[in-house]
């Protein structure tokens, strides 16, 4: 699917075209900053009862209509790689407010085990960690 010229993100005048039987997800990536039309892929996806996933590496802090972008959807990626807007080297996160969801990505993200604390699975190195947090400031309510 093309994009849309003017953003550089994802079209969304061409999404139910693309949409077929095997269609699960719709994954808008918010790039250099600049937030996807969520009204409209949000609209398409609940039409299509399809999974929306933000891919929101390039646009740590950005928002669309108030709201922070990776929180609109059903779940929210982020980057902390070298070439990102957040980096601190490697590493990265997902949210998502979906409970069902969270449950099955915290097991997954621990070797399928199920826990019933909070615990978490940290690979950085504490440079990476010290990097990252010290350039946290710069988003404000990220």
């Amino acid at each position: 699917m093309d994009i849309d010229p003017e953003t550089y993100n994802l079209d969304p005048s061409k999404i139910e075209a693309a949409i077929t039987n095997r269609t699960k997800a719709i994954i808008p990536v918010h790039f250099a900053g600049q937030a996807c039309d969520m009204d409209r892929i949000m609209e398409i996806a609940g039409k299509y009862n399809l999974f929306v996933g933000e891919d929101a590496a390039h646009a740590h802090g950005g928002e669309y209509k108030g709201r922070k972008l990776g929180s609109i959807g059903h779940a929210g990626s982020f980057s902390f790689q070298s070439s990102k807007n957040l980096n601190s080297g490697e590493g990265g996160l997902v949210v998502t407010s979906d409970e069902k969801l969270y449950n099955m990505m915290n097991s997954l993200r621990n070797v399928g085990r199920v826990k019933e604390d909070n615990g978490m699975n940290i690979i950085m190195r504490d440079v990476t960690t010290g990097s990252h947090s010290s350039r946290q400031h710069y988003f404000p309510g990220s």
